[in-house]
């Protein structure tokens, strides 16, 4: 019995189309940080279909996110990274893993005032794991605005519902 020979020319070729596909192909799974030139904010981070993982440097990030796939977002930790505004996680079946940040709303006309800082809706999941923190005390606090369309002068006590 002979043994197998491999001709080199037939090896480097294979060699070749291997190297072409990994780079041709997109990453399935990639990490990506947040702020960045490519992502500057979370909710760029979740528009990209190749985010798997979005990590946030520490800082306050002022914007209301809505993730409608499955996504890992992880902070520098609760005391150093804070989402300033809510998190909603959208469709049946996905999934938003939390670690180390803090998700605050007591940034009123920043970011908005929540009745629920971290939503789940139709079918969506958000699970917390490590070093999560949420507060809302804006809410609790009576800082937050009935309207938000500059109706009101910014504190409940100078709403009326007398009209002239």
């Amino acid at each position: 019995m002979r043994p197998l020979r491999f001709a080199p020319r037939l090896l480097s070729v294979g060699i070749l189309i291997q190297a072409w596909i990994s780079l041709a192909a997109p990453s399935l799974a990639a990490v990506c940080p947040v702020p960045s030139a490519g992502h500057p904010t979370i909710g760029s981070a979740v528009a990209d279909g190749t985010c798997t993982t979005i990590q946030l440097a520490a800082g306050s990030y002022p914007e209301n996110v809505e993730i409608g796939r499955d996504v890992a977002v992880a902070g520098a930790g609760s005391a150093a990274t804070t989402l300033l505004g809510a998190l909603r996680s959208t469709g049946s079946g996905t999934e938003v893993a939390l670690s180390g940040l803090a998700v605050d709303g007591s940034a009123p006309g920043v970011a908005g005032c929540w009745p629920d800082l971290l939503e789940a809706a139709g079918g969506g999941r958000v699970v917390a794991g490590p070093d999560v923190v949420v507060r809302n005390t804006a809410a609790a606090s009576g800082l937050c605005r009935i309207f938000d369309d500059g109706f009101e002068s910014g504190s409940a006590l100078a709403w009326s519902d007398f009209a002239p």
